[in-house]
């Protein structure tokens, strides 16, 4: 399922780490259950929804950051072995036994669930680093709300692959959030048996689908959503530059949701496969260690599945975010070049608003009457882009049409009807390979052009 939460929010904060990232966040008490979107039929060659509840839990809160630490494992003298998988959990405060033992319950499910039945690889041996070669656990004043992955040891495998230990903080409450944590901590050290050489933000993208998956009920299930949809001139694999701002790639874990729905028939195994494909072996002193990356390796993931290509991909996927935020009961809004509808001739984004490769803008205009409207862009400048244009009837159907894919300028034209608004995505595809791990994608601009007939 594909959750979203309704625009009253608390802001969130991350927060800089010793490890690579660390995040709190407290969404306020506002609902609980929002009505399902309804599939939709293909229409201008993209099907226009995903089958998808949404739900809000009473709160949400959820911390979590990639990394070696300084200081090394925390302290302790208890600790609990797992009688099914090689787990230990350890604790220094004996008032900390029982919530030990409850945390020792989900990690036996986490591996159940992930590895067991849904494929993931088991967690690599440390050699004895915590005292047994078990996956090691700890309980520990990490601060609220925290939980952080550190990676320890490469391994000589054929792939760049490391093992990890896990810390969670000892007050975390054990009212589904301590589950919740331990479906997504336990998934990032699942990815270092990977790749220990993906990106932060594809890193946390996947833990954060993994976490609403296996528990979209859970108290953190709804993380950085709000910053996501709030944002989406940004790439979809960007992170928070200076730590703080937001949490952004934990909400782009809806990205994923949206690949497995529409083009995975809900299994979740094209997440793990793109962890699979993506691997890499050690190449030390590479300017980029990472490649291939999960994004050279999506079309061919998608392409098994009989999907499109990833630009289709990236097109449907922004024109259902826009979609989403306009269903009733409403649902996340998203930021438009008109705010309050209006008729133009011409758009341009402002400079804030300007979308790097991966990155959308959206529009939203009044017909005043005209019958058809043609779009085209123009101005450009290196970058490909692909164009949405669409409207929504009395019954909730959307009519639309999207711009041929491929270089030169788009243009696509879509008959009107008796409809009063009509809905425009533009995104931006760089220069058609675009590389998660770099850091520098400033925003492109362009000019739209509207021709309404009547």
């Amino acid at each position: 399922m594909i959750g979203l939460i309704p625009p009253s929010f608390v802001p969130t904060v991350l927060r800089r780490s010793p490890g690579r990232w660390s995040r709190s966040v407290s969404l306020a008490a506002i609902g609980l259950l929002l009505a399902a979107c309804e599939r939709s039929p293909v229409i201008g060659g993209l099907a226009t929804g995903v089958q998808a509840a949404f739900r809000l839990p009473a709160s949400a809160s959820h911390g979590c950051r990639r990394g070696p630490t300084r200081g090394g494992r925390p302290q302790t003298r208890h600790d609990l072995a797992s009688a099914r998988f090689p787990i230990t959990v350890h604790w220094r405060d004996p008032a900390t036994a029982a919530k030990a033992k409850k945390l020792l319950g989900y990690l036996d499910a986490a591996w159940q669930r992930e590895v067991v039945e849904m494929g993931w690889a088991r967690p690599l041996s440390d050699a004895g680093a915590g005292g047994t070669d078990n996956l090691d656990v700890y309980l520990a004043p990490v601060g609220k709300g925290q939980a952080y992955v550190a990676e320890e040891r490469r391994q000589k495998t054929p792939f760049a692959a490391a093992s990890a230990y896990i810390v969670f903080d000892q007050n975390l409450a054990d009212d589904g959030t301590l589950e919740s944590y331990a479906f997504h901590e336990f998934n990032h050290a699942c990815q270092y048996a990977l790749d220990a050489n993906e990106g932060s933000a594809f890193y946390e993208n996947a833990a954060a689908y993994m976490d609403r998956f296996l528990k979209p009920d859970g108290p953190a299930s709804q993380t950085g959503i709000a910053d996501f949809q709030a944002a989406p001139e940004r790439s979809l694999d960007s992170i928070s530059p200076d730590g703080f701002t937001d949490e952004f790639e934990y909400g782009a874990g809806i990205f994923l949701e949206f690949l497995v729905e529409r083009y995975g028939a809900g299994r979740p195994d094209l997440v793990r496969e793109l962890w699979e494909a993506g691997r890499q072996p050690e190449q030390a002193g590479a300017a980029d260690p990472n490649e291939p990356d999960w994004q050279d390796v999506l079309p061919a993931v998608l392409q098994r599945r009989q999907g499109p290509d990833t630009q289709t991909a990236l097109l449907a996927f922004q024109a259902w975010r826009l979609q989403q935020s306009l269903s009733k009961p409403p649902r996340l809004p998203v930021p438009f070049l008109i705010q309050d509808g209006g008729r133009a001739d011409r758009l341009k984004p402002a400079q804030n608003r300007r979308p790097p490769p991966w990155g959308a803008n959206f529009a939203r205009l009044d017909t005043q009457g005209a019958r058809t409207v043609s779009v085209s862009l123009a101005d450009g400048g290196d970058s490909q882009w692909r164009v949405w244009v669409g409207t929504q009837g009395s019954d909730g159907n959307w009519s639309a049409a999207t711009s041929a894919p491929g270089a030169g300028q788009p243009r696509v034209s879509l008959a009107l009807g008796a409809a009063k608004r009509v809905y425009v995505t533009v995104l931006n595809l760089g220069n058609g390979h675009h590389d998660p791990d770099r850091a520098d994608w400033a925003g492109a601009d362009y000019r739209l052009d509207l021709d309404w007939a009547r």
